[in-house]
């Protein structure tokens, strides 16, 4: 890593901060002693829930409510005037950085981006819901493998 660091600074003028506390919105925690990698979006997951009203909402236990059906919005039924593809944008991020627990989910909802009707937004919201439960879950990698846990 020195030698990266060196050649680096050669080529750019930059400063040595050491090892980051957050990247691109992921907060990144080294345990060298037991060569493990942690990284958490608690942060970012925080301001998402805000951004869509849903700071104080009451968690749930799944990421899709039960007996969620994926089914096509109602042809006759308006779009509703809701940020759906912005929700699932943002979850998106999360779903392939650090929270492979709601993958499924997202990419189910994301199957209506095109077309999508009131029960794909309160499936969204449910999605919420469960994050705001789950926001210390974390990703932790190791030379083995890695884990997801709470």
């Amino acid at each position: 890593m020195a030698a990266f660091k060196n050649s680096i600074s050669k080529r750019f003028k930059m400063k040595d901060l050491g090892s980051p506390d957050i990247c691109l919105g992921i907060k990144v925690r080294h345990d060298r002693k037991a060569r493990t990698v942690t990284m958490s979006q608690e942060h970012y997951l925080r301001s998402v829930l805000e951004t869509f009203g849903m700071a104080d909402c009451k968690p749930v236990g799944t990421p899709l409510c039960t007996g969620y059906v994926d089914k096509p919005a109602d042809k006759e039924e308006p779009l509703p005037d809701v940020p759906f593809r912005e929700l699932l944008g943002s979850l998106l991020y999360a779903a392939t950085m650090t929270r492979p627990d709601i993958s499924a989910a997202v990419s189910i909802l994301s199957r209506r981006m095109q077309h999508f009707g009131m029960d794909h937004w309160k499936a969204a919201k449910h999605l919420l819901r469960y994050i705001k439960g789950t926001l210390s879950c974390t990703t932790c990698t190791n030379r083995e493998g890695g884990s997801f846990g709470c």
